[in-house]
């Protein structure tokens, strides 16, 4: 078996991860809005030169000049270190190099600014969780409000988290509550059955690959999990 949980395997639902740099910081200045508020109030007061800086930035971006979208970021944040939105597009561009750590720290800056913005608070969770932190991916997605955290995608990130942290129980739970919603999704059906081998429940395991495999019998995945049950016979 491999980890069911490490993270959500992409086929299991619609999870557009990090879209590209270009897409999102084209609208850095909108994304990250509550009931039509900017992030949290916390911008300069020099609206002129923020509208100037978001025009610099989007050209650089329309240009494929990256480089030169992070140029203006950094000196943006570093003369308005409040800034939350320009932080949060800064922490984009340096997730995209690969530069995770340092795109953890600011939006964790930005969350400490925009306590509210629900969205950075999921994106910061995220990050954590790709860099194999999951105890505290987990406490950022269970800090956002249950009713921004309800979609079939919410709930299955929350499902593979609880799983990566040992919480088999909660995270058997959640699946199952997900494939009572989509239960001809196989690939949801090989996680359960993963998830079940890992807590012990053999079983119910064994069950709900079989299931994996009835919807859809030329999916490898479940064939070779029931194969690792070295006691199970076809």
């Amino acid at each position: 078996f491999k980890s069911g949980a490490a993270l959500i395997p992409s086929s299991l639902v619609d999870n557009k991860g990090m879209a590209s740099a270009q897409r999102k910081l084209a609208a850095f200045r909108r994304r990250y809005r509550i009931q039509s508020r900017p992030v949290a109030g916390v911008l300069s007061s020099d609206m002129d030169s923020d509208a100037q800086v978001r025009q610099q930035v989007g050209a650089a971006l329309r240009a494929g000049d990256t480089a030169e979208a992070e140029r203006l970021l950094r000196a943006r944040v570093l003369s308005v270190p409040r800034d939350a939105d320009a932080l949060v597009a800064l922490g984009d561009i340096v997730a995209q190099k690969g530069a995770l750590g340092e795109a953890t720290a600011l939006f964790h800056r930005a969350v400490a600014l925009a306590p509210g913005a629900h969205s950075v608070r999921l994106h910061l969770s995220e990050l954590h969780a790709r860099q194999a932190h999951y105890p505290m991916a987990l406490s950022l997605l269970r800090q956002v409000p249950p009713e921004h955290r309800r979609s079939f995608d919410m709930r299955a990130r929350e499902a593979a988290l609880l799983g990566q942290v040992g919480r088999r129980d909660e995270e058997i739970d959640l699946y199952r509550e997900l494939a009572a919603e989509q239960p001809k999704n196989p690939h949801l059906w090989l996680t359960l059955g993963t998830a079940l081998n890992y807590a012990g429940r053999r079983d119910e395991a064994v069950e709900a690959l079989r299931r994996a495999i009835r919807l859809q019998p030329t999916f490898g995945e479940p064939w070779w999990s029931l194969a690792n049950l070295k006691s199970f016979r076809f």
